[in-house]
Order: structure tokens, then C-alpha cells, then sequence
């Protein structure tokens, strides 16, 4: 059995019957080639022939066979021909040329030095006819797919490049060869390849250059295609036959072992030492600032089972679902040499309201080959998640569950470099955008945790049994926000997961958020010129990777920047009194401002400029995330950002309060109970229950005390200047009413 890319070529150069049918194909594409080449010069070149003309022109040359075989000599000529009498009558509004113009234009002077642009201009104007187009009548018969320009012009190409320098032709299976040779690690990846479904989707010069570098490194590796006598047409014939007789299920067994690494135990998830527990926490709260009470959290539900992490936005609930089960259950490496094994990789999948029990586990769909409707399985995300923790054969699912084995999959932590992994998870980002009970299906039944470890899954041989690994795990992020307004999630699938707030930082955390949040400000800001360590300049902040771990005296560029960092972040906390932004939205802000500050800085010369790139940003960034607050709480934000004193805020806060106490004494419940969750820096709360609670018992008007209010807000603090906030802030609170 073929084991690796230069046993593929034996076997294919070994097949003799082959090997005389391409050479009469060969033969008979050069013997017809000068006729392609004259009539697509003249159609190109302005002369008067029309579209229909020319495919007159060259339709039997199309449709030509192999005397011997019967085999088309250009395989899907008829699609060619089909698409090029679409092209030509497609109506365009709104181009400034007309599609038979736009394919003259294409096809002039035709090359493989300029085929990936005209590839790239096809692909834009079909795209926007598209758009065009009522989705009802997109399956009419003028319509041509944007993902045919690569083949349409690469045949075109081919007949136009000089003898024995012939431009590959991007048929749908050598695009599909390409990508599964790619996958499995027989052909080096090449940066700048786009997959869409099983195959490679050549649609700008990028992707061309990449696929012509991919084709490059397969020829240039074998030898024995170099020599081969039909050379210019090498690369489609080989793929063509590696696709069509599904070499590649014959070595999937091989491809599984060397991509997956190893065939490990059917253990379940295993219970970590305290000591490596809190090593690993700690590695997990420096890529992202969580509580350790909250991963520990984690950690315990995920020995039980499958978690839903929730939380407000921006909270790092993603990157946390990502980096526990890589981190916490990781392999250190071994004293005979073996490098360490990652814990278990994640494959990311983002739920929409379109998902149906196909998306996750997988049934019949409908596809089209050369013009035919054929129907096929298509696996999904749980699926196929499953699946590649098995070695399992697609064409033999009576032996899944056979074997456990490893995986290979990109890191999280090392540049998405590739690794081994014990074994690969599923999470779902935005868990309740989608109908999740309607797409587990029949899955409801085997997350129970009873007797049911199995999927029933739909396979060329019937449906069959695909056992959940003891070790797998579903982790989904839901956000809080959204919980109402979104699908719900039925009692029955909440009974299968176990929910873990994840919520944003208290004050008594500021200086480690602040950390984190310029580490990653100035990392994302380097290609503007944010270098650390450099020199004195503002362009090169100096902040080392020390100082960011272990210190917070750092060393700014200026004293305005600094002041004017704290302003930001001060306002940032009493913002988050009632929306309860996460870290991410601190990252979002702080980075505008900087880079604002950058592209201006020969104007940065007084506080008066940083406080209006502070007011700028925070109505990029924040104030459109705030039109879901009560018009009371846009009230105080208003006083706040105005600059109203110290004295006029407090007064005009409990004035509301006693006001709101009049028509609803839940909602000043509700206020007490926001303020009780500020902490102070030490983390105790600014407003106690017991307070709340006397209060609440109390005839008389509530009223907050000022030191509570100063604390809570900031209000001895020195506060910007931001007119154009709460001008926004102002504008929701009319439209909310008030």
C-alpha cells in the first residue's frame, strides 16, 4: 500500500494503461492547440466575431474524444462552453462594461504571468452581478458561480502559453487533489490558500500565486513526473487519477497515524495534582486575566462534564474556553527526548440561527458534479470533531471506536503551529444564536451522561455507532446580554451542562487588568511603530515584558500620556457601575486612543488634545454599547461626562432615587444592588447588604452617602473633558423618554 507522495507516483507511473491514455489526450490537446489559440485571439483582439461565433469556433474541439477510450480530450469542455454562453449574456447595471466586452478584456493577451489578476477581476465582476441578483432567480440560467473564474480562464491560459510551458488547468479535482495531499502533510502548506468545503477556491492573484507554488513544490519533488513525456499536463492528469480512483481512502489509515501522531488509552479526563493545578492556572491567567477561583471552577465541572461558559461581552470567555483544555491537561515532555503532548485542541465553531441537526451532526446534501445533482454525506461539526479522535476509516465505520489516538492541530499558544494533542474538543462561540436543542438531535440523548455514549450517525452503509470518547468534552460560550433576547435553552439541554459565570474584573484587580491590557495594546500596535525597549521616543514606549509582569512602575513616553491613560481607565470603571464591559472592550479603547495619539503626535503637546481623542474614542468604541441602559442610569453617565461637580452629582443622584422610589421600589432595589457590586481596592463591596437591607425597610426617601458616591464614581478624581459623549449619552436618554 502507498505510504508516502513517491509511492503515490509509483503506483500512479506503474499503471500502464493510464500512462498510454494520457499520452494520446497529450497528443491530441497539441494537435488542436494552434486552431484554440488563433479563434480566442481573434475574438480577443477586437475583432468582429461575437461570443456565439467563437464558441461555434472551438465546440467540437471541446468535445472531442479519445478514439481508443472515448475519453473527453479537455474534460469539462461542455461546462466551459455552458458557462461561456452565461458569461456572455449576463446582464450587468451599474458596470461600465457590457460581459462580453469584460470577457474580451479578460481573455487579450491571456498569460500565466497575468492569469491570477484576470482570476481576481472575473471573480469581483461575477460577485457583483451576483449581488445583483434576487436570491429567487440566482439559480436561473444566466447565472455563472464567482469559484468557476479559475477554471474558465485557465484553460484559456493553457492554450495561449508558448509549447511546453503549458498553464495547469483548475479543474475542480485537481483543486480538490491539491488540498487533500495538503492535509495530508504529503505536499508543504503554502501561506495564502482559501478551503471552502473539501476543496481549494482560487479566487485572487494571492490564492494563485499559492496554488502555483503548491503545484510547483509537488512537481519539483518527484522526479519522475519531470521526466514524464506529457510534462506540461502532469499536474491535473496525476491529481485527476489520485481524486477519481480515491487513492486517498486507501491512505487514510496512514494519514491518521502520521498526522495524529500516536495511538493513545481510552482513559477518562484525568484528575490533576494540586501542585500541577496551580501551575497551570497560573499559566492560564498570564495569556488571559480571569479569577483563579473561576478556572478552578472550570476545571471541576469539566471532570464531570460538558460547560457552558456566560458572561458579559469581552470577559475572555472564548480565549479562556480555548486555553484551559490545552493548558491545564498538558504532557510535560519526556526524559527519553519525547517533546511534551498539549492537552486536547479545540475546533471553533460559531452558532447561528440557521443551524439545523445537519450543522452538527451531519446528513445527505446535494451536490453538483459536472452539471449533475448527486447527493452525499457531509458530516458535522460534532461529528467530524468525534470522529478525529478515533482512528476512523470514513469507508469502514463498523471500526470506529476501534482505536483512540492523538491529534495534530494548531496551539493556541505557540503561533497556531501545529502539535500533538491528546485528543480535540468542540466549542461553540455564542452558544444561544443558534436552535441548540433542534441541533443536537438525537445528541440530546447521549450528552445525558447515562448508559448512551454513542452517536447514531448516517454512513454509505447505513447508520452506525460513533462512541463519544471518555475524555471529550463540549465547552460553549453564551453572552449573558443576549440571554433574553436570543433562542432560549430548554430545562432538558441546561440538565447537560453545567454554567460558569465568567464576569469582568473588580477594582481590587486594576493594577494586573491594567497590565494585561497595555501588554496587549502595545503588541497589537507594533506594526504602527510601538515598539517597547527601544528608546526614548513616544513611537517606542519603553515597557519591558519585565515590567509588565512583575512591576507598575512604568516608563511613559510622556507625562500627558500617562495622565492621560488614567483618565480613560477611571472613566472605563464608572462606566462599567452599570454596563459591565470586559476586558477586551478596555483593550479596544486603550488601543484607539493610542494609535490616535501616534498618527498625531507632533499635535500632542497638551492635556487638551488627549482629552479630545479620550472623547473621541470612547464614542467609537463604548457609547453605542450603551443604549441599553435605563434612562436613569443614562442620567448619571450624562452627569458624570458634562463635568457636573461633585456636590450638584450626589444631589442630583438621590433626588432621582427618591423620585424613582415613588414608582417602582424594585428598581431602586436594583441601584442599591449595583452599587453593592463596586468593590473597594481591598475588594470589599462600597454599599453593603446590610445597609441595602435598612434602606429597603425604611419609610423615608432613600439616600446613598456621599463618601459611597465618591467612591463608587470617582468623583475625587480628576475628571476630562467629553462634550461629544454626552451629547451621545443625552440623545439615548431622549430617545429611552426622558
Amino acid at each position: 500500500m502507498p505510504v508516502t507522495l513517491q509511492e503515490l507516483v509509483s503506483a500512479y507511473l506503474a499503471d500502464a494503461d493510464l500512462q498510454n491514455e494520457k499520452s494520446r489526450i497529450a497528443r491530441a490537446r497539441n494537435s488542436n492547440m494552434a486552431t484554440l489559440r488563433n479563434a480566442v485571439r481573434q475574438f480577443a483582439g477586437g475583432s468582429s466575431a461575437t461570443v456565439a461565433e467563437f464558441i461555434a469556433q472551438i465546440e467540437g474541439l471541446l468535445k472531442g474524444r479519445d478514439d481508443a477510450t472515448g475519453q473527453n480530450i479537455w474534460p469539462g469542455g461542455y461546462r466551459f462552453l455552458a458557462d461561456l454562453r452565461k458569461l456572455a449574456t449576463i446582464s450587468a447595471p451599474g458596470e461600465s462594461q457590457s460581459s462580453e466586452q469584460v470577457l474580451r478584456d479578460l481573455l487579450s493577451n491571456l498569460s500565466s504571468q497575468n492569469l491570477g489578476t484576470r482570476i481576481e477581476d472575473l471573480t469581483g465582476f461575477l460577485r457583483r452581478v451576483k449581488e445583483r441578483i434576487p436570491p429567487g432567480e440566482r439559480l436561473q440560467k444566466n447565472y455563472v458561480d464567482p469559484e468557476d473564474s479559475a477554471f474558465l480562464l485557465s484553460l484559456v491560459a493553457c492554450w495561449l502559453d508558448p509549447a511546453g510551458n503549458k498553464t495547469p488547468i483548475y479543474y475542480r479535482e485537481v483543486l480538490r487533489g491539491l488540498r487533500i495531499l495538503l492535509d495530508l502533510g504529503l505536499v508543504e502548506h503554502v501561506r495564502g490558500l482559501r478551503y471552502v468545503d473539501e476543496t481549494i477556491v482560487v479566487e485572487t492573484q494571492v490564492c494563485y500565486r499559492a496554488v502555483s507554488q503548491a503545484l510547483s513544490r509537488l512537481i519539483s519533488t518527484l522526479p519522475a513526473l519531470n521526466r514524464s513525456p506529457v510534462g506540461p499536463y502532469e499536474p491535473e492528469f496525476f491529481l485527476r487519477w489520485f481524486v477519481e480512483n480515491e487513492v486517498w481512502k486507501e491512505e487514510e489509515i496512514f494519514s491518521e497515524r502520521e498526522k495524529r501522531g500516536q495511538t493513545i488509552d481510552h482513559l477518562p479526563l484525568r484528575r490533576l495534582t494540586d501542585e500541577q493545578l496551580a501551575e497551570r492556572i497560573a499559566e492560564v491567567r498570564r495569556h488571559v486575566l480571569v479569577s483563579e477561583d473561576t478556572i478552578r471552577r472550570i476545571y471541576e465541572a469539566l471532570l464531570t462534564g460538558h460547560v457552558i461558559l456566560a458572561g458579559p461581552p469581552g470577559t475572555g470567555k472564548t480565549e479562556l474556553a480555548r486555553l484551559i483544555p490545552e493548558i491545564l491537561w498538558s504532557e510535560p515532555a519526556g526524559e527519553n527526548g519525547a517533546a511534551r503532548m498539549g492537552g486536547y485542541a479545540t475546533r471553533l465553531v460559531t452558532a447561528t440561527d440557521s443551524w439545523s441537526v445537519h450543522t452538527l451532526l451531519g446528513g445527505l446534501v446535494p451536490r453538483s458534479i459536472d452539471g449533475q445533482v448527486h447527493y452525499c454525506i457531509r458530516y458535522g461539526h460534532l461529528t467530524e470533531t468525534i470522529r478525529k479522535n478515533w482512528l476512523a476509516r470514513l469507508d469502514r465505520p463498523h471500526l470506529w471506536g476501534s482505536e483512540r489516538v492523538s491529534v495534530y492541530a494548531a496551539s493556541q499558544l505557540n503561533g497556531y503551529e501545529k502539535c500533538e494533542f491528546q485528543g480535540l474538543w468542540l466549542v461553540i462561540d455564542e452558544f444561544n444564536r443558534a436552535p441548540i436543542d433542534l441541533a443536537l438531535g438525537e445528541a440530546m440523548t447521549t450528552l445525558s451522561g447515562g448508559n448512551a455514549h454513542t452517536l447514531h450517525i448516517l454512513t454509505d452503509d447505513g447508520y452506525r455507532d460513533l462512541p463519544l470518547p471518555r475524555d471529550f468534552r463540549i465547552l460553549g460560550t453564551l453572552n449573558s446580554f443576549d440571554r433574553n433576547y436570543l433562542n432560549q435553552i430548554s430545562e432538558a439541554l441546561k440538565r447537560r451542562f453545567t454554567f460558569i459565570d465568567v464576569l469582568p474584573l473588580g477594582r481590587d484587580q486594576r493594577q494586573a487588568e491594567q497590565k494585561i491590557v497595555l501588554q496587549k495594546v502595545f503588541r497589537a500596535c507594533e506594526h504602527l511603530g510601538l515598539i517597547p525597549g527601544k528608546d526614548r521616543e513616544f513611537s517606542t514606549w519603553r515597557i519591558s515584558e519585565r515590567e509588565f509582569l512583575y512591576s507598575s512602575n512604568y516608563t511613559w513616553g510622556s507625562d500627558q500620556m500617562r495622565r492621560a491613560f488614567e483618565h480613560i481607565w477611571t472613566t472605563f470603571e464608572v462606566i462599567r457601575v452599570y454596563r459591565r464591559l470586559g476586558t477586551a472592550q478596555a483593550i479596544s479603547l486603550v488601543r484607539l486612543l493610542f494609535t490616535k495619539a501616534l498618527l498625531r503626535w507632533e499635535r500632542m503637546g497638551s492635556d487638551q488634545e488627549w482629552q479630545k481623542l479620550m472623547d473621541e474614542a470612547l464614542c467609537d468604541v463604548i457609547v453605542d454599547q450603551l443604549q441599553i441602559l435605563m434612562p436613569y442610569e443614562l442620567n448619571v453617565l450624562y452627569w458624570y461626562a458634562r463635568g457636573d461637580s461633585e456636590a450638584d452629582l450626589i444631589q442630583r443622584y438621590n433626588e432621582q432615587l427618591a423620585n424613582l422610589r415613588l414608582s417602582s421600589r424594585r428598581r431602586v432595589q436594583e441601584q442599591m444592588e449595583v452599587l453593592s457590586s463596586v468593590v473597594r481596592e481591598d475588594g470589599t463591596p462600597w454599599l453593603d447588604e446590610r445597609e441595602i437591607e435598612r434602606m429597603n425597610a425604611s419609610d423615608d426617601p432613600p439616600e446613598i452617602a456621599r463618601e459611597i458616591l465618591r467612591g463608587v464614581f470617582h468623583l475625587d478624581a480628576e475628571r476630562p473633558a467629553l462634550p461629544q459623549f454626552a451629547r451621545r449619552l443625552r440623545a439615548y436618554r431622549s430617545e429611552r423618554g426622558l
